[in-house]
């Protein structure tokens, strides 16, 4: 999740290191289950408030990845088109 802190406050992604989250600086708190409760927590407590959407787009239905699999690759052979031009 993408915030903006609203205030400046201490956190820790990881429960071992804290870091100072300063006002009004943006934070992509995205890459681990650590970031994304602290971002929670932060925007639970008023702290900051979610910028953005960072989650993944949703995933291909059945038949969507059924289309996707049978679409045929076309691989070209740069001699082929040579021949044609001569």
């Amino acid at each position: 999740m993408k915030i903006i802190m609203l205030s400046t406050a201490p956190g820790s992604v990881d429960g071992i290191r804290v870091m100072s989250y300063e006002a009004d600086r943006e934070y992509d708190l995205t890459g681990t289950a650590g970031a994304q409760d602290l971002a929670a927590a932060f925007v639970g407590a008023g702290l900051a408030k979610e910028v953005g959407s960072a989650s993944p787009a949703p995933a291909a239905s059945d038949s969507e990845s059924a289309a996707i699999e049978q679409t045929p690759t076309v691989a070209t052979d740069p001699k082929a088109k040579q021949s044609k031009a001569k």
